[in-house]
Formats: structure tokens, sequence, C-alpha cells
């Protein structure tokens, strides 16, 4: 789908110059100086795209952390620094606590809000699982669970970053 972005109440000059989503994501450019109701607003660009979400950057690595038992595997199906998805395959001998960590390809500048959404059902079903950036900061954080793994089962997590790279 490409077109107009749609700017309820949004009025100035270059509202838009693309919109454009699908598979990929969606990115938008959008430059204005003008007034949002009757709040002045000024700013540049502002471009978000699930494609850039990779670029210029390699990509992350992730390791396998002791709680998702022996012979686990954790690896990054797709993405990039600022979003992607890590699949962490249990293994025998479960517990709660770190069972991925993911290092950036590039370390953020500041440190970002981080969110980790279940994307298949045994993640879903699993409990609360939820990112933890206390011991690597800027340059990764873990994926911690407060309900042991089951053997042999296939986990998926779909990330976000909201930072600055």
């Amino acid at each position: 789908m490409e077109g107009p972005l749609w700017t309820n109440g949004l009025s100035g000059n270059n509202i838009y110059d693309n919109f454009v989503a699908g598979d990929g994501g969606i990115a938008f450019h959008l430059a204005n100086n003008g007034t949002f109701g009757s709040t002045s607003v000024s700013f540049t660009v502002l471009h978000i795209s699930g494609a850039n979400a990779t670029e210029g950057m390699g990509p992350p690595s992730v390791t396998v952390e002791t709680a998702a038992g022996s012979g686990a595997t954790a690896s990054i199906v797709r993405g990039g620094d600022l979003a992607g998805r890590i699949e962490v395959d249990s293994g025998t001998g479960t517990t709660t606590g770190k069972v991925a960590t993911l290092l950036f390809a590039r370390s953020l500048i500041s440190g970002g809000a981080i969110s980790l959404t279940p994307a298949n059902a045994s993640a879903a079903s699993l409990g609360h699982a939820f990112p933890d950036d206390s011991i690597t900061g800027t340059s990764g954080f873990s994926v911690n669970v407060t309900s042991a793994l089951s053997a042999g089962t296939t986990y998926l997590w779909d990330y976000v970053v909201i930072g600055s790279d």
C-alpha cells in the first residue's frame, strides 16, 4: 500500500512526501513547519521503517544462557539491532532466569526502551518473559523468564528497541 499519510489536524508546509506499508514494515517521511490543532510544531524529518531497522549495521549476535537448559540453542530468526525475532530452542533441565542474551552489532548511544512480545503459542503460554538491559546497557539485553521453559520446545519472541544508535 502506498499513498498519502493521513494527517488529521496537521497543517503546514511539506506535510508528507511518501508512505509505504508492506511485508517489510512501514516507512514514511514527514517534514513540517506548521500547526497541529492549535499547537505550533516544527520538525525536519520523521522516518520510521521496518526495512531501516537493519540498514547500515550487521545482525546482532545472540547467546543461549543456562536457564534455557542443557543442549539449548538461541538464534536471531530475522532482524537487526532495532527490531527482530529471537528463537530459543530449550534443552533439558531448564530453570527460571536468563535464557538468551542479544548483543547489538552497533551499541546505542544512550539506553533504549525494549519491548519483548511472544511470537508463538509456546512463548505466549509461558507466562512472563521480560527484557533486561541492566547487565548489557547500551550494547544489548537479555531475555528473562519467570517460569521455566518446557524441554525440547521452540520459543519465539519479537523485540523492538527504541533508542539512539
